[in-house]
């Protein structure tokens, strides 16, 4: 139904924003996130948040049922909401609303805790 339409999935968890993002192809965003597709952003967000996988771990390992099955059990508390947006605007304005709504997965905050996570520790004398 979706088709090849471009814009805009916002996900909710309890009325708080958790995920936004701009798509190319919402169908295809969707299918790569319902059918736990480790190369989807929130699939890769959520097994480091989630699961405490590491990136080297993402890539190197194929994600087993037992974490799948992790990953679909916290999907199912979600709802979606999808905008569609032009192509030429939809990641101006997933942008805006990522800085104003700061989501739980991909917002300012994480992205700056990660930041900070991965600075190297001062070896002690």
């Amino acid at each position: 139904m979706l088709g090849n339409k471009s814009g805009i999935i916002c996900i909710f968890e309890d009325d708080e924003i958790v995920y936004l993002k701009n798509s190319k192809s919402i169908d295809k965003t969707l299918n790569e996130i319902i059918n736990v597709n480790k190369n989807n952003e929130l699939i890769r967000i959520m097994l480091k948040i989630e699961l405490g996988f590491s990136e080297k771990k993402i890539k190197q390992k194929i994600i087993s049922n037992a974490n799948r099955n992790k990953i679909k059990k916290i999907l199912k508390r979600f709802e979606f909401s999808l905008i569609s947006v032009d192509i030429s605007h939809s990641e101006a304005v997933a942008h805006a609303f990522i800085i104003v709504c700061d989501p739980r997965y991909n917002g300012q905050t994480t992205n700056m805790n990660e930041v900070l996570d991965n600075i190297p520790e001062k070896k002690k004398a």
